[in-house]
């Protein structure tokens, strides 16, 4: 069944657009995106006219209009000339399993998967990481931190960290495609399989929002996983923070 579609942010009244930071036309977005989240505006809804949303934020019909804009850009709407805006169902399927890849998930629903390598580092392994790695505490690791699109819309930050012994002799330039399947065959392992994912949520950092282009107060899906060789030897630690309203996990016992 899927998880995480129950992770909504909490609801945000009109009265909050007293806020004394940004623009009026992103108060208007965040309340929209807020009421989506909680399930006051579920998909396939028609928002209120535009000289209804006017008179409810006390704003003018191009502030209405830039709000709609960014949250049609963001996926969450789709508008549609001369009938109005509509919550748009931008839930991907993502499935968990054994052999789980992240383009192929993608491409399953529909989507154009892509990615961009925001940072990469060598540093000591932390206990988490070696516990996952099984590898000693301080051993070095090579970190890979990348941002993921699905149609040019933020997806999820994720951070990989392998072994750095075990790094192959590629390079990665910030900004390149990541795919990791390609990192774990130039490492001699041409299939690999997942040995365990955790799921959490929690608020997101300031960095992790301002990626995935949402305000902080809009919860995320937190995946942490574990992936090895033919051999069952652990190759890879990562760390995924996920939009909670554009991703829906599917626990899939068996391989696809």
């Amino acid at each position: 069944m899927p998880v995480g579609a129950a992770l909504r942010p909490r609801a945000m009244s009109s009265s909050h657009l007293n806020y004394e930071y940004g623009p009026l036309w992103e108060r208007v977005m965040r309340t929209l995106t807020s009421e989506i989240g909680d399930g006051s505006l579920s998909p396939g809804d028609r928002l209120p006219a535009e000289s209804a949303l006017m008179a409810r934020f006390g704003c003018s019909r191009h502030t209405v209009r830039r709000a709609l804009s960014e949250l049609e850009r963001l996926g969450m709407l789709r508008i549609e000339q001369g009938r109005g805006a509509f919550v748009h169902d931008t839930a991907i399927h993502y499935r968990l399993s054994r052999r789980v890849t992240h383009s192929s998930n993608l491409i399953r629903e529909g989507r154009r998967p892509s990615s961009q390598i925001l940072e990469t580092e060598t540093r000591p392994s932390d206990e988490e990481t070696a516990r996952g790695l099984a590898i000693a505490p301080g051993t070095l690791v090579r970190s890979i931190t990348s941002l993921s699109f699905a149609d040019d819309i933020p997806i999820s930050v994720s951070e990989n960290l392998i072994e750095a012994a075990q790094w192959p002799e590629i390079e990665l330039s910030k900004g390149a495609l990541l795919r990791m399947s390609q990192i774990y065959a130039a490492m001699g392992n041409p299939t690999y399989r997942r040995l365990s994912t955790v799921i959490l949520s929690r608020a997101p950092r300031a960095d992790e929002a301002r990626h995935l282009e949402q305000p902080v107060s809009r919860w995320v899906v937190v995946t942490k996983k574990v992936d090895a060789g033919p051999d069952g030897t652990p190759i890879c630690y990562g760390v995924t923070v996920w939009s909670a309203d554009r991703v829906q996990f599917v626990i899939d016992p068996e391989d696809p």
